[in-house]
């Protein structure tokens, strides 16, 4: 049975297993313009000549800083009996009221059934209830390597819980 629950606890062959990496046949292409009045980006898929691949390395530094990050809250695993088959680790930023996802994955097998987004309803959900704004971090970001699950977790994230928000602004390393 397919459950989803708050991920209270972690370990590094959990992790690995479930945010091993990804792959892509395919990329978004940035076009840009700008006028005195507006900027604009216009996002455009475009296929890869061979596809692209990342794979994620994560160390026990990475896995004790998520573990202190687990106890916040905003953070929840999918689990098919106990078997973990998605995450979502969310740490909370009082300063500026502001939720980083650290990571979000959902492994091959399991894609297509909607985990992803139950995982980020959760997420979003629980930073509703305890008042968190728009706030985006500031990164730079290599437009020519931004994946097609980048773009659709920031659009998804922007629906569920801030549909207020008309303009989204992103600061784009050439």
């Amino acid at each position: 049975m397919i459950e989803l629950r708050p991920l209270t606890a972690l370990n590094l062959a959990d992790l690995e297993r479930v945010a091993s990496g990804y792959s892509s046949d395919s990329q978004y292409v940035v076009h840009y313009t700008s006028a005195e009045d507006h900027i604009s980006f216009d996002l455009q898929l475009a296929s890869l000549d061979k596809p692209f691949a990342k794979k994620f390395d994560h160390d026990d530094e990475i896995l004790q800083h998520y573990k202190r990050v687990l106890h916040e809250g905003y953070s929840f695993g999918v689990y098919d009996e106990d078997l973990l088959v998605g995450l979502i680790i969310g740490e909370p930023h009082e300063w500026n009221r502001s939720l980083w996802v650290l990571e979000f994955h959902v492994i091959d097998a399991y894609r297509n059934e909607g985990i992803g987004k139950h995982l980020m309803e959760a997420v979003a959900q629980r930073a509703k209830m305890q008042g968190f704004g728009p706030s985006f971090a500031r990164r730079k970001i290599r437009m020519s390597q931004l994946s097609m699950s980048i773009v659709n977790l920031v659009f998804t994230w922007k629906e569920l819980i801030f549909p207020t928000i008309r303009t989204m602004t992103t600061r784009m390393v050439r």
